[in-house]
């Protein structure tokens, strides 16, 4: 249950309509380009008080220099406790409103008017600079709305001119969390951001030398480490969408062992990465919008902006992370960079709006470079697949898994294997490896095939050999898969061992696409005949099994019905769902 906090913020707020005189010691001028946060792009003046909403947010959730000083190792942007603070504490600031009118009998014929226009101003305030203070600050990981309440007082004094009225608001804001009980863990959460940074910093050698794009790949290989997308929160209906709250947090990334262990999906991964781009100093941005798969279909999404050498670059780490390997198809991309089935700026578009309100503000995003940051303008080409994407990232060309622990060397991570045909049919890539003595060998992978569901683990027929020769699984290679169940993209990893023991790569990938089944394929329970009821349409329920799996209605398939308010033969109309495509029709009788 999302929770109410009960500390709140009042503010007695003065604004003027006549512009004149500003009483804001700093006025704030908007920026036409991105900065360093979407902060920068609200204002503070007599109009427009978003910014000062915004820095008051900063101020009492957010630790400053100011709070923790300037000690070795020390970084701000901490996520600041609750207990005992308060969210906001009164402000003396004066923003004067007033406005002039003709007669005492125009300000009352106007005054509701003009109050009920400057309080739908002043929450378009509160809401632009609460959706900017979320993206820019993912670590106060626990708000997820807030609540505003306008109260005002209106005056009028005669003047030289005619009626000058004036108008004080007072505001009161109320935070709420995603869920009862979120917030207790901030000081729990702030230790394991700090821990996660010095465990990057051990794992992947990061040093005052380490180049920036190291230090990026070495944040998204930390976060895909772990935890993995989890599947059940995103496909899960809308009315257990609540229960699946912490997935949208990064909380899964930096928290372990609670009851939220592993509940992550886009949102989570996008905040992780900024939260640790943050952690090192490095300009970051979220980003919103929409996935797009082969077949034009939408689904919300959430990823990164990072800036590397003064470029900005995208990063998309949940669509990176497929189980237990890590691939680098969306780190650094640029908009003609190679994604999964097409061009990055194609596959992922972005939203510059951030609420759905009426009025909502137009941010500004950071622009993301025409090409990727190791890729070549020959590689700004993509082959589009036909096969739907898994339940969080699409297929097609995958990267190399060979991934250098290393992150201050200048390897490449987006060398690709080669991409399977359309046909469904192909043979995988031939591979050269070597031995820890320096001997060379090619092997070669055949026998890899599209599958079609059958509501169990799927497994290749494959035939692996080195040059020339067969060789033998169990013997002389393991082959362990990951999301072979589901259609989507599958992948199989072969692990060298016996006598190819110890090679270089250790192992290496390859996908596959598990394809519908076919709806007509299930088999159907008997359908006894149906009494007309006077008033009311017959929908008798029905029994679908496949390879012996009873299949579940809303998950497997969607039903209607035809013809089914009077006496004779009726129809069901099913269709495919899921892991099933297509439309079959089932006759029943109605008595």
């Amino acid at each position: 249950m999302k929770k109410y906090i009960a500390v709140i913020l009042t503010v007695a707020v003065i604004v003027s309509a006549m512009y004149e005189n500003p009483t804001v010691a700093d006025q704030v001028s908007v920026k036409d380009v991105y900065g360093e946060c979407y902060g920068d792009q609200l204002s503070d003046n007599t109009t427009d008080i978003s910014r000062f909403f915004y820095d008051q947010m900063i101020q009492n959730y957010i630790y400053q220099e100011d709070d923790i000083g300037n000690e070795e190792n020390k970084w701000t942007g901490l996520a600041k406790p609750l207990e005992n603070k308060g969210i906001f504490t009164p402000q003396n600031q004066n923003f004067t409103l007033k406005k002039l009118f003709n007669s005492k009998e125009d300000f009352n014929a106007n005054q509701e008017t003009w109050r009920d226009t400057e309080i739908k101003v002043l929450k378009d305030c509160i809401r632009d600079a609460f959706d900017a203070f979320v993206k820019d600050y993912p670590q106060v990981y626990w708000l997820d709305s807030m609540e505003s309440k306008i109260s005002l007082n209106m005056s009028s004094k005669t003047v030289a001119d005619g009626i000058e009225g004036t108008i004080v608001i007072q505001v009161t804001m109320t935070p709420v969390e995603y869920e009862t009980g979120m917030s207790q863990y901030i000081s729990e959460f702030d230790a394991a951001v700090c821990q996660a940074k010095e465990d990057i910093i051990q794992k992947y050698n990061i040093t005052a030398e380490t180049k920036e794009e190291n230090i990026v790949k070495a944040i998204h290989d930390y976060i895909t480490s772990q935890v993995d997308y989890n599947h059940q929160a995103a496909s899960s209906m809308e009315e257990e969408q609540q229960k699946y709250n912490y997935a949208h947090t990064s909380v899964s990334v930096f928290l372990k062992g609670k009851k939220w262990n592993n509940l992550i999906m886009c949102e989570g991964y996008a905040k992780a990465f900024k939260i640790l781009c943050d952690a090192f100093q490095m300009d970051s941005a979220l980003l919103i919008g929409e996935s797009i798969n082969p077949q034009q279909e939408k689904e919300a999404h959430m990823w990164n902006a990072v800036k590397v050498e003064g470029k900005w670059y995208a990063v998309d780490v949940s669509w990176d992370d497929q189980g237990d390997n890590i691939y680098y198809v969306y780190l650094l991309a640029g908009k003609k960079s190679k994604g999964y089935y097409d061009l990055y700026e194609r596959d992922h578009v972005t939203t510059d709006q951030f609420s759905s309100y009426e009025g909502s503000k137009s941010f500004i995003l950071p622009q993301i470079s025409e090409i990727g940051f190791w890729q070549e303008p020959e590689h700004m080409t993509s082959q589009k697949t036909t096969e739907d994407p898994t339940e969080n990232i699409t297929g097609g060309t995958n990267p190399s898994d060979t991934n250098p622990s290393d992150t201050n060397q200048d390897n490449n991570p987006y060398e690709q294997e080669e991409n399977p045909g359309q046909n469904g049919n192909h043979s995988g890539p031939s591979i050269d490896i070597k031995d820890e003595d320096g001997n060379s060998y090619v092997w070669k992978l055949t026998g890899v095939k599209n599958v079609v569901y059958t509501g169990k683990k799927v497994r290749q027929n494959l035939k692996l050999s080195c040059d020339g020769k067969i060789l033998k699984e169990g013997t002389d290679y393991l082959v362990s898969y990951q999301n072979n169940l589901n259609v989507g993209k599958a992948r199989f990893t072969i692990t060298p061992i016996g006598k190819y023991q110890n090679t270089k790569p250790s192992s290496f990938s390859y996908t596959f696409n598990i394809v519908k089944a076919s709806i007509k394929k299930a088999s159907v329970g008997k359908i006894k005949a149906q009494k007309l009821k006077r008033g009311k349409a017959a929908k008798p329920s029905i029994k679908l099994k496949f390879h012996g799996k009873k299949l579940k209605k809303g998950k497997d398939y969607k039903i209607s019905y035809k013809n089914n308010k009077k006496k004779g033969t009726a129809k069901i109309i099913l269709k495919g769902k899921g892991n099933f495509k297509g439309k079959r029709t089932v006759k029943f009788k109605i008595k």
